[in-house]
């Protein structure tokens, strides 16, 4: 079997102003380039992975993500890229990976322009002109991205519109860059909404009127358009109609009277995707920044169905009912609605805004599936219970020994993460001249030393814990089971405690997704 070679190309836009030499294609240039010169690698397999779009601060990319899943397979064996910064801008992580990671699974490493080949490294740690690249491109990385949110900002205040994508009833302007000009075909059934909902017509009756005429929804309308990109959310139907929802966002969308509202998230971190909320207060607004499509007198008419226009689509809390929120349309995913009528029913929203759908053969009568969930968690708490198993025996010195053990964790990963920080702090006294060359590497090989020999140790303790508590959750499902055994009504607790979600389909039929579902399965009970 011939061994697997993985060219790995990254890029993103905090590349941009590096010019076309990170281009993928010149990245894949080089990469085959550089192999085919090789005699070496003649016979190899060659795998290609790519992260166009995605930045190298963090490793929440889908392709090096897949990449380091068949490391871990042992399914590869050398990994070849441009450079360290198309690898990772991350210094302790990449270090990691070249110190630890990469050679307990037997992958070699080669950074072309770099010039560095980790067969040529053996028996030593990462050396110092590696280090110093990685730390370079992990600053550079946060230096860019405090730059980029500075213009921004400046921008947003300056009414330039930086979404990839236009809201509904809007296009980019193809002659002015950052501009948003009226979609005139979009901005009819937009006028057409708020001028309805003026007019008394609630959102829910304006959605089913739009499905009846088949006009696409936004989604579908951009779909339509080969505009929709690659969006980054997901909806639960992919029939994508409107609904009162998506109604509810146009009527509460201020953008429609000409004016912009930026900044109102911003990324937790340079190292994450993860994005928070900013205050109001911080939020920048700046009007006459488009063509309105809706004037102000229109939009405040219309808003008479949202007194505050907070979060309209924020839903309904539940009321405790045992089967709300855990009941879902088999074909389209969306949670049903209780119907609270004499003998309340459930049954799937979507079905009033398209004809002829399966979501309209769904209606569970609240009482009769009470009665026959009831009966099933019974029979589940049965088995468990009475199948010639004891419950597992979960001693106080079990208990103490996970609390001292995640204790001692905790300790070695504070440990880990001074060791971090004095790495930083080693890398900045050097730059400043305040060590030498010699004294940086001494303590680099040093601390890289300790790293090592911590994180074996946190490897151990975690292993030990994980072992514990899984006998500790074994327990725990005994102990649930034990509660509920002598049960003769359904509780909302009792259906959190045993169910994930319930899928309704067509004929009576559903399909339950079990909370324990891998305990039961490992005890034979599924």
């Amino acid at each position: 079997m011939p061994n697997t070679l993985a060219l790995y190309m990254r890029l993103s836009s905090e590349d941009e102003n590096i010019g076309e030499s990170d281009s993928i294609k010149n990245q894949r240039e080089l990469l085959h380039r550089f192999v085919a010169e090789k005699r070496e690698f003649k016979d190899w397999e060659i795998l290609e992975f790519q992260d166009d779009g995605y930045s190298g601060t963090n490793f929440n990319r889908p392709q090096i993500k897949r990449l380091l899943m068949l490391v871990r397979q042992k399914r590869i064996d050398c990994i070849v890229v441009k450079d360290f910064s198309r690898f990772g801008r991350n210094y302790i992580d990449v270090c990691d990976y070249l110190e630890q990671v990469f050679p307990l699974y037997g992958v070699r490493f080669i950074a072309v322009n770099d010039r560095y080949d980790s067969n040529q490294t053996k028996g030593s740690s990462v050396g110092i002109d590696v280090a110093l690249k990685s730390m370079v491109s992990e600053l550079y990385s946060r230096d860019i991205s405090t730059k980029i949110r500075s213009s921004n900002n400046v921008r947003w205040s300056n009414g330039k519109y930086l979404g990839r994508i236009a809201f509904y009833g809007y296009q980019l302007s193809k002659t002015e860059k950052n501009k948003l000009v009226i979609d005139d075909q979009a901005a009819v059934v937009v006028r057409r909404i708020f001028q309805m909902a003026a007019d008394g017509v609630n959102p829910n009756d304006i959605a089913v009127l739009l499905n009846k005429e088949k006009i696409p929804s936004p989604l579908a309308y951009r779909k339509q358009n080969g505009t929709d990109l690659d969006r980054g959310w997901k909806v639960a139907d992919e029939r994508l109609l409107w609904t009162r929802f998506a109604i509810k966002r146009i009527l509460c969308d201020g953008r429609y009277t000409g004016k912009l509202v930026s900044y109102r998230r911003t990324k937790a971190d340079v190292s994450t995707r993860r994005t928070k909320a900013n205050p109001k207060s911080e939020w920048i607004i700046v009007t006459d920044t488009h063509e309105p499509i809706v004037t102000q007198e229109l939009f405040e008419k219309a808003g008479t169905w949202f007194p505050t226009r907070e979060n309209p689509c924020k839903p309904v809390p539940s009321r405790g009912y045992p089967l709300t929120g855990i009941l879902k349309c088999g074909y389209c995913h969306h949670n049903l609605t209780r119907a609270s009528v004499k003998q309340p029913y459930y049954h799937c929203y979507m079905a009033k805004y398209e004809e002829s759908t399966p979501c309209s053969t769904i209606k569970v009568m609240e009482k009769a599936f009470s009665d026959i969930l009831l009966a099933i968690i019974n029979k589940q708490v049965s088995m468990v219970l009475r199948d010639g198993r004891n419950p597992s025996e979960f001693t106080l010195t079990n208990h103490e020994r996970i609390k001292s053990l995640q204790k001692e964790i905790q300790i070695r990963q504070q440990e880990l993460e001074k060791l971090r920080v004095s790495r930083k702090n080693a890398f900045e006294e050097y730059c400043f001249e305040h060590i030498s060359k010699e004294q940086y590497a001494a303590m680099l090989e040093a601390n890289t030393q300790q790293m090592n020999q911590i994180s074996e140790k946190l490897r151990e303790l975690q292993t030990e814990c994980s072992l514990l508590t899984e006998d500790k959750q074994e327990t725990e499902y005994q102990q649930v089971h034990q509660k509920y055994e002598f049960a003769d009504q359904l509780t909302k607790d009792m259906v959190l405690a045993f169910v994930k979600e319930i899928f309704v389909f067509e004929g009576e039929r559903f399909e339950i997704v079990w909370n324990y579902e891998d305990y039961y399965k490992m005890t034979g009970l599924l």
